[in-house]
């Protein structure tokens, strides 16, 4: 089968998740047997990937140009398949649409769905006290008023779900949670969604014996959806209790001088950020991982912590966590936004290596069904079944 990748950005395989899991997922299929081209809308880098080509008009997706581009590309690359990877953007789906005899197309939708919304207060509160407009968001508090501005956004959603359902044959989202919440959005089930994790992206290795006393955080540092601040928070409450235990942060962005000068002002001690780095080396020495984040998709870094043998400590924040954790099995789920549990939780973590063991051991196994196999054959074999039964439909209307 030929396939084609779709994103807006260049695959680069050191950039982001989508670019990676991509990747990831184009290597397996070449290696079992398939044609793989990437298409994108952006050019970053002339550090170009085999296969790689780009939209003749980057500023805006669905233009004439770009359907005549991918129209011709489709047929010269004799393209069965297109992986649409953004499938929450529905200028692609419009763009989609508009292509004359289409091949069997998937779109995936790498983002989470319901809980930004569900939890816009705590993604947003830090940025309106910056700007002094807190009081606005104050007012979500009272469930009369949340109630009416969830449903003001989900109408705002409706069309973009309902755009990429009715011009997919797949769409398939990261989580069960995530597909539930679409048919929350479209007040309907429609049996061609198929949630299929991301892989994770390091191979398996083997069970984890050194444990260092480092606690371990990985990503945007950003006071929004992941919400480091609150980690931050958490270990002012928790390092004291847990010496020589240390907090190393993995990551730029916004946030990082602003939290940075927080510890400083307020002698938080055993904490260092390192920057954005390869996480690698200190997937392998630390013993924990700390997520605090308001939402996610399907979070890349949790897999590779699991891969590792990191214990998650994570907030229950959002539902597609728990299809990952299991508390008290392979990681931590803490009540969403409880600083004073998170930190009570932590501390007693920190002084039980046991548990650590355990919990280690139980992350580590769990992540098996995450390999680049499990979740590439699944792909295969739910590709293969379901254009099986397209072509069956299609000969037998024409019959």
């Amino acid at each position: 089968m030929n396939f084609v990748f779709l994103y807006r950005n260049q695959f680069l395989p050191q950039e982001g998740g989508v670019q990676r899991v991509s990747i990831a997922l184009a290597e397996y299929f070449q290696q079992k047997g398939n044609n793989v081209h990437y298409l994108s809308q952006k050019k970053y880098s002339d550090s170009i990937l085999e296969n790689q080509f780009f939209f003749p008009n980057d500023a805006n997706i669905k233009t004439g140009e770009n359907i005549s581009f991918l129209s011709k590309f489709i047929k010269e690359h004799k393209i069965d398949i297109v992986f649409n990877q953004c499938g929450h953007d529905i200028s692609y789906s419009n763009l989609l649409n508009q292509i004359n005899n289409l091949p069997f197309l998937v779109s995936c939708i790498h983002c989470s769905i319901l809980p930004p919304i569900l939890n816009y207060y705590e993604s947003h509160i830090e940025k309106a006290r910056k700007y002094k407009v807190n009081y606005l968001l104050e007012l979500l508090k009272f469930d009369i008023v949340k109630n009416r501005f969830v449903s003001y956004k989900k109408n705002g959603l409706r069309k973009i779900y309902k755009s990429v359902v009715d011009v997919s044959d797949i769409v398939s989202p990261l989580t069960m949670s995530a597909k539930n919440d679409i048919t929350e959005i479209l007040k309907k089930e429609y049996k061609h969604i198929y949630p299929i994790p991301n892989p994770k992206p390091f191979a398996s290795t083997h069970l984890k014996t050194n444990f260092e006393k480092e606690i371990l955080f990985v990503g945007n540092i950003n006071t929004t959806y992941k919400r480091v601040d609150l980690l931050v928070k958490v270990w002012e409450k928790t390092f004291k209790e847990v010496r020589p235990w240390k907090l190393t942060v993995v990551g730029n962005g916004p946030s990082l001088k602003e939290l940075q000068q927080y510890c400083k002002d307020n002698t938080i001690e055993n904490i260092e950020f390192v920057g954005k780095k390869d996480p690698t080396k200190y997937y392998k020495r630390a013993s924990i991982i700390c997520m605090t984040s308001t939402t996610e998709g399907l979070s890349m870094t949790l897999l590779e912590a699991l891969n590792f043998g990191l214990v998650p400590v994570v907030f229950d924040s959002y539902l597609g966590v728990r299809e990952v954790i299991q508390h008290d099995f392979n990681g931590l789920l803490i009540p969403a936004f409880d600083l004073g549990l998170y930190a009570k939780s932590l501390i007693e973590l920190c002084n039980n290596q046991s548990i650590i063991s355990q919990l280690s051991k139980n992350a580590q196994l769990s992540s098996e069904k995450y390999t680049i196999e499990t979740i590439g054959d699944k792909w295969l074999d739910l590709l293969i079944n379901n254009i099986k039964i397209n072509n069956e439909s299609y000969i037998s209307s024409r019959s």
